[in-house]
């Protein structure tokens, strides 16, 4: 099967920054306790077709671009199963759900990072194999940014209260 590089890219990439917006508004949503019921269809729709498009390029062997796509559909996977089968609205479970949620948006980020330092030539100059110290300390900073707000997001779940 052919595929067409140049459109798959565009589609892959506008597929992850709308997925990026829309998890951002999520995070936003988790830990401002506000209730938009469509924001989570919102970032999981692209979100998933992102990561799907990502499996189309041609790359061989396994490398950890792929690795990361299929972390990213093991934490979508368990978000989507918590969100619709194992919560019930239970407090643990939503907990979880959010949890996973905030960490299947930190790959998007993670992976938007390693490509900006691939793709940017002012950022390729300072980590041009991705092991040096800018590249990770900028990585270290993402993770804990996103660690903290997975944080607020399971602690500042209330259940909703009974009419």
């Amino acid at each position: 099967m052919q595929v067409n590089l140049a459109a798959l890219i565009v589609i892959h990439t506008s597929l992850c920054i709308v997925a990026m917006a829309f998890g951002m508004l999520l995070i936003y949503d988790f830990t401002h306790r506000n209730a938009r019921h469509w924001v989570p269809a919102a970032y999981f729709v692209p979100s998933v077709a992102a990561t799907l498009t990502g499996f189309a390029f041609p790359l061989q062997p396994i490398l950890p671009p792929h690795i990361l796509g299929v972390l990213s559909l093991i934490a979508l996977a368990s978000a989507l199963l918590i969100r619709f089968y194992a919560s019930g609205g239970s407090f643990a479970g939503q907990r979880v759900y959010r949890v996973t949620t905030v960490i299947s948006i930190f790959f998007l980020f993670f992976a938007a990072v390693a490509e900006a330092f691939i793709k940017s030539s002012q950022l390729h100059g300072h980590a041009p194999t991705l092991t040096e110290a800018p590249f990770w300390t900028v990585e270290v900073v993402v993770l804990l940014l996103f660690a903290w707000s997975a944080y607020l997001s399971a602690v500042r779940w209330q259940p909703p209260l009974a009419p």
